[in-house]
């Protein structure tokens, strides 16, 4: 259930015995301190060489090259919330791993092998900068941040940006974000604002398939 990735620049090529012999390391290193099974352990190289961007996982000190079975696995980094429990991260672990049956391995062809999801990985991260917006503090709700931002998120839209655009759009049409923000107590901080009619060639988020 550990993930190592390590980052370099063609020292630990993973082709060479060096890589081979750190990965194999971390791997013990990993399982005699926190008393665990070396196949909960994964360690991934990343090479950075000549422009090029590689990278090798071992599994249990094994190179996955040399592994039957091939892994597959989802690394989410989500902003540390105190609103948030265990149960609620076991529970969205638990839908990935739906959809990734359901849409992954689903209508595969007679020569087709399912492609099992190993594990997946949260890492919940104490700061975050997106979309020029601070990410919310750990104790802080994630309506209240929002909320927070509405203004500047609004200013950015009339002003041609897209992606801000699509922010406000959303924010009107969930029902879920509407009482978020609500609850924060700065409802009125969502504008009416509208978005111009989009070209064929582009969709609002709101108007998307992502929710089926």
């Amino acid at each position: 259930m550990a993930l190592y990735e390590v980052h370099h620049h063609s020292a630990l090529n993973y082709n060479e015995i060096k890589g081979v012999k750190f990965a194999k390391a971390i791997t013990r290193i990993h399982c005699e301190r926190f008393s665990v099974p070396a196949m909960f352990v994964t360690v991934r190289l990343r090479v950075y060489s000549g422009g090029a961007d590689f990278s090798q996982e071992f599994v249990g000190g094994i190179r996955e090259m040399d592994r039957k079975h091939r892994c597959c696995r989802i690394i989410a980094y989500l902003p540390a919330s105190h609103y948030h429990s265990d149960e609620d991260y076991n529970e969205h672990m638990a839908d990935l791993k739906r959809e990734w049956n359901e849409i992954i391995n689903s209508d595969l062809r007679p020569n087709q092998s399912r492609k099992d999801l190993r594990s997946i990985h949260i890492v919940r991260t104490t700061a975050v900068l997106d979309m020029g917006i601070v990410g919310p503090k750990a104790e802080e709700g994630a309506g209240a941040r929002l909320a927070k931002n509405l203004q500047g998120l609004e200013s950015r839209a009339q002003l041609g940006d897209k992606d801000c655009q699509l922010v406000m759009n959303e924010c009107r049409k969930r029902s879920d974000l509407r009482l978020l923000i609500r609850d924060s107590g700065e409802e009125e901080a969502l504008p009416a604002y509208e978005p111009r009619q989009s070209s064929s060639s582009e969709k609002q988020l709101g108007d998307s398939d992502i929710y089926g």
